[in-house]
């Protein structure tokens, strides 16, 4: 329990701290005191317990105040997160024990970062929380990949928008399918909402509290990406300053990068560590003397991946500075070096259910971040607090 001591100082402690006075004014001092000691004495308890009282309200209203997330089973350190730029440089390790299997795995002993994803982490930070995914068939992928990762659930996908109950029933996760985010213009237009997922009613039980999102593999012209995406990340940042009038959480906002397919990605066997090499053999693929055996993959303008994930970190940039908090995780950098992991010889873009490795760190670096931001939460709490 919480205990006040007050300082303790003994008397000639308390006599060499006095200012110095005047045997007249000694004199007349003592008189007061001994008139007064006794009122004195009793005003000082009064104002010493009422201080301690406000002082265990005080304390008792911050405690009932503090995020969810406190009470959780997650043990934070005092050392530095990893930011964006160290996860980017990451790198793919085989798990031990299993021969098909990677995890994106950083090489950094200043930073903290965990290449595991912890389910007790992940329920115990977003206990009554909802998260919604929007985006195509990749980000569907991340989402079943989070589904799996704290249940193991099968969802089924025959409703738009589509939902989870995870973490033993305590944590929603939405998706809604998304190619393009055009139609997405017309749903939040209309209604401010998704369906049933009411953006501006935080009443709703369907209201996030966090949203990951993307769009690039359905490729468009510049002019058209930049224009939809000015508009969406305008509705983002509205959600946001709604969401935040009533979460502790901090309504996280998470884009992530589209990476491109890998012509003949049934050749590799391992990642390849190498985002110039990766890059070179895409070029190679799409455009090279190996380009008349596949000419359907032109259309899909995979080497224009890089450039318009580029155009949308400088939109976020500009959404920033209006107010607009958000994180990156950097698909691009993490799928284009796993060439290996895709479906078949004719899907070089999506990856197999029986080895969501590329998804899954997403979601480990999903919750790397929303892990850094209640960190960062309690640390402001505990200054101020």
């Amino acid at each position: 329990g919480w205990r006040f001591s007050a300082p303790q100082m003994d008397q000639e402690s308390w006599r060499s701290s006095r200012p110095k006075k005047g045997r007249w004014q000694m004199a007349t001092y003592n008189k007061v005191t001994r008139r007064t000691g006794s009122n004195i004495t009793q005003r000082s308890r009064r104002i010493f317990w009422t201080y301690s009282l406000t002082l265990v309200l005080l304390l008792a209203l911050l405690s009932r105040s503090r995020p969810k997330w406190e009470s959780s089973p997650i043990v934070y350190n005092q050392s530095k997160y990893c930011g964006r730029s160290d996860i980017r440089r990451g790198q793919w390790v085989r798990e031990d024990n299993l021969a098909n299997s990677y995890q994106w795995s950083l090489d950094n002993e200043k930073c903290q970062y965990n290449n595991f994803f912890r389910r007790d982490a992940f329920c115990g930070l977003m206990e009554n929380q909802v998260i919604l995914f929007i985006g195509d068939s990749l980000t569907k992928e991340m989402w079943r990949s989070l589904v799996a990762l704290t249940d193991g659930v099968d969802v089924p996908s025959n409703s738009r928008p589509e939902l989870a109950r995870t973490c033993s029933n305590k944590t929603q996760l939405n998706y809604w399918r998304s190619n393009r985010f055009d139609d997405l213009q017309h749903a939040i237009s209309d209604r401010f909402s998704l369906g049933p997922i009411e953006l501006r009613n935080r009443s709703s039980a369907d209201f996030p509290t966090a949203i990951v999102m993307n769009t690039g593999s359905w490729y468009q012209s510049t002019d058209v990406y930049i224009s939809i995406m000015v508009k969406t990340l305008k509705y983002v940042r509205d959600w946001q300053e709604i969401c935040k009038k009533d979460s502790l959480l901090g309504c996280p906002f998470v884009w992530r990068t589209t990476p491109p397919g890998m012509l003949g990605c049934m050749e590799y066997n391992q990642p390849m560590n190498n985002i110039t090499r990766a890059e070179e053999l895409l070029v190679d693929g799409t455009s090279g003397a190996a380009a008349h055996l596949h000419p359907h993959l032109d259309k899909y303008h995979w080497t224009g991946f890089r450039e318009q994930n580029l155009i949308a970190e400088e939109l976020l940039t500009f959404s920033g500075w209006d107010g607009l908090d958000y994180e990156i995780i950097d698909g691009y950098e993490i799928g284009i070096t796993r060439p290996d992991n895709h479906v078949s010889e004719k899907d070089c873009l999506h990856h197999p259910n029986e080895n969501l490795d590329v998804p899954d760190a997403y979601n480990t670096v999903l919750l790397h971040y929303l892990l850094s931001m209640a960190f960062d939460r309690e640390k402001m709490h505990r200054s101020l607090g």
